[in-house]
């Protein structure tokens, strides 16, 4: 496959929690496991916690949190949520601003763009466009400034169509693509748009095989999504 594949996850703010689940890892730590319904997880070690617990006092926490938290996106978790846990001892209490302050700090992190991911730029120098060192540099520059192809993505993930998409060069409405075009399609999980594959190449490209392979993949990741997904109880 001589192109370059691209996957886009969206922001951690768009991402809906399933569960919460703490974990004992001694007398003085707490590990934080953050479960997306995509299957995605998310770990927070926690340490230097004033009060011990047992694996079960933790459990039984974790179950009241999720009951809070499952169904929500991490950006509309906050301090108010927790504020109703009244019948829960008080030694719990700097536990769970510890279990809300690893939240904001995942935030604050994760939340800037979304997560683009690439492979395959050698693949792209053996197509013939490449002799052409205005298209290698706006080929490389789209690469390395990565927001336009973000955007192309994203736009992908918001439509909710299901089949492939299509956009050769200036179509884009982008004058940097211009020389470029991709084949792209959303992977679902529960019927949302968890992110976006996508192929990127020049304009001239073998869209009668690309598009049914890009097709096929996004089920794969579809079906492998679902069925992590069905693991957690």
């Amino acid at each position: 496959l001589n192109y370059t594949v691209l996957s886009l996850s969206p922001s951690i703010l768009e991402e809906v929690l399933k569960a919460i689940h703490i974990i004992s890892v001694d007398m003085h730590r707490v590990l934080i496991v953050l479960l997306g319904v995509s299957g995605v997880s998310r770990e927070v070690l926690l340490s230097d916690i004033n009060e011990s617990f047992t694996q079960e006092e933790l459990a039984r926490l974790s179950t009241l949190i999720t009951e809070r938290v499952s169904g929500l996106s991490y950006q509309h978790i906050d301090e108010r949520l927790f504020d109703d846990l009244n019948d829960i001892p008080q030694k719990y209490s700097s536990l769970i601003q510890h279990i809300q302050h690893s939240i904001d700090r995942l935030v604050d992190r994760y939340s800037v763009d979304e997560d683009l991911q690439y492979s395959g730029i050698q693949n792209m120098i053996q197509h013939p466009e490449f002799t052409d060192l205005r298209f290698a540099k706006n080929v490389m520059s789209l690469l390395e400034d990565s927001s336009l192809l973000s955007r192309l993505l994203a736009s992908c993930i918001r439509s909710k169509q299901i089949q492939p998409q299509v956009l050769i060069g200036s179509e884009s409405g982008e004058s940097q693509f211009s020389d470029c075009s991709m084949v792209m399609v959303p992977y679902n999980v529960a019927g949302h748009s968890r992110g976006a594959l996508g192929i990127l190449g020049p304009l001239r490209m073998t869209y009668s095989k690309l598009i049914p392979l890009v097709d096929n993949i996004a089920d794969m990741v579809n079906n492998l999504l679902s069925n992590k997904d069905g693991k957690y109880g």
